[in-house]
């Protein structure tokens, strides 16, 4: 079954995460649904800073399943760990290929844009660096 990085970024998580919770309840383990999803913002905030859920769905052409794992992260930490790497989460999904989907202002574009490039510099450097010598 073929699978499907999405990384969301929100404003603001908590809202993000109130208004998915209605819609997608199952999305969401037993014990974030009860709580109304505390400790997915509580450890958002602690750990990598991106709370991934799991889904599927029947692409209607084909009847086919399709699993999709979604990455939920707040558009600022986004940024910044693609500037610093500082959890390297958000920066190594955005290394794969990707498009940017929906995105209205374009000043944000710019800034997304602006990160990445800075981005895959820095991995291009990294990897340049930690590559093993060619033996002559």
């Amino acid at each position: 079954m073929p699978i499907l990085d999405i990384l969301v970024a929100v404003d603001n998580l908590k809202a993000f995460h109130k208004a998915n919770m209605k819609a997608n309840k199952t999305d969401y383990t037993y014990l974030a649904r009860m709580t109304h999803g505390l400790p997915v913002t509580f450890f958002q905030t602690k750990g990598a800073r991106v709370h991934f859920n799991h889904t599927q769905l029947e692409l209607p052409q084909s009847k086919e399943q399709i699993k999709i794992r979604y990455g939920v992260v707040e558009y600022t930490d986004m940024l910044r760990d693609m500037r610093n790497w500082e959890t390297m989460v958000p920066s190594t999904f955005m290394q794969r290929p990707h498009e940017v989907l929906i995105c209205a202002d374009e000043q944000v574009r710019q800034e997304i844009h602006e990160a990445q490039e800075k981005n895959l510099t820095s991995a291009f450097a990294f990897a340049a660096l930690t590559a093993p010598r060619a033996q002559i």
